[in-house]
Order: structure tokens, then sequence, then C-alpha cells
């Protein structure tokens, strides 16, 4: 049980929400966020001291969390077609893109270590989408016959990106700054 700090100023309790992601600040070891299912985003400082809720950003089940690398108060989160970025350590939340599909749902995302400019997002429908700009303009670099599973950048050099789909084959390909892959690989997974 973890305490929530609740408009009466009594402790409240996270033992009611369900998780759907967990993600830490890269630059930060105390830093936490959780997305739930159905209430939003959740985060701490301090695991000791208790939880937070996220009030600006809406009631639904977020799909991925993830911070950037460089300037940790940039967070990234996904529900359903939405990303929304918050500037202000998770205080308020603006959506950045929508995608047109209604129908398709973001289920992996990832950004560069290197640099942060670039994000990349798995989506239901197996495309890959890469942002060159912080996430303001979007473009489709690989499509994929299956659900994104996970986006993995390698630690050595950042452009090698690795995709992992629903049906459990892994790929592989160089992604430039012009969002465009320069090589692709299938990879037998096992």
């Amino acid at each position: 049980q973890v305490a929530v700090p609740s408009i009466s100023g009594m402790p409240g309790s996270l033992t009611s929400l369900d998780v759907k992601t967990l993600a830490l600040d890269p630059s930060d070891n105390t830093a936490i966020y959780l997305g739930s299912y159905d209430n939003g985003i959740y985060y701490s400082y301090n695991i000791l001291s208790g939880w937070m809720e996220s009030k600006d950003f809406p009631k639904v089940t977020v799909t991925n969390i993830a911070v950037d690398p460089q300037n940790k108060c940039d967070i990234y989160a996904t529900f359903t077609n939405h990303l929304y970025r918050s500037v202000d350590c998770a205080r308020t939340w603006k959506q950045i893109y929508l995608d047109a599909n209604s129908e398709i749902s973001f289920t992996t995302m990832a950004i560069d270590f290197y640099n942060p400019l670039n994000i990349y997002l798995g989506n239901s429908n197996g495309d890959v989408l890469k942002s060159i700009d912080g996430g303001t303009s979007w473009r489709v670099i690989k499509r994929l016959e299956k659900q994104v599973s996970q986006i993995v950048l390698s630690p050595k050099d950042s452009r090698q990106v690795y995709v992992a789909t629903k049906d459990a084959k892994l790929y592989t390909f160089l992604s430039n700054t012009n969002t465009n892959p320069s090589t692709s690989a299938d990879i037998e997974a096992n």
C-alpha cells in the first residue's frame, strides 16, 4: 500500500489501481511514473514519501510512458491513438500528436538517448513512426505485418533500431536523420 495525498490531506492508496505500465527516469533513480488502467498517471520522486496523481492527464488507460534521457522534466505518454507531453515534470500535459486512424493504438515508444528529439512510436497496425523534432511531426519509417510490441535502440548506436512484433518476429534497421531506414533485416526470434 502506497500513500497518495488526497484533498482532505489524509493519505489515499494505490491499492485500487491496476498498473498498465511503469517508467523510470534514466537520469534520476528516485523518479518513477506509473500508467494505470482507466485512471491516468501517478508519479513519485521518493517512493517512501508516496505517490502524486498527475491531475492534468486524462483518466484513461495509459499504454506507454517515456522520460527524455537528457531532460528529466520532459515526459511523454500515450493512450489509444494519442501522444501527450509534459515539459514540467508531469504537472501539466499537452496533446502533441493524434493519429488520424482512431482504430489504432500506440503500443510502444522509445526516445533516442543521443538525440532526444528523435522519438519512435509503434502501433497496433504494425507501423513504426519517427519524429525528429520532439514529437511535432511524424512519419512512418517502417510498415510491418503485425502489431509492434517493443522498440529498442542499440546502446552503442541509437540509429540501430530493433523492433519486436506480436507474432514473435524481430526486425532491425538503421534509421538516419531523414527518418528513412537505410537497411532492414528480419531476424528470427527464438
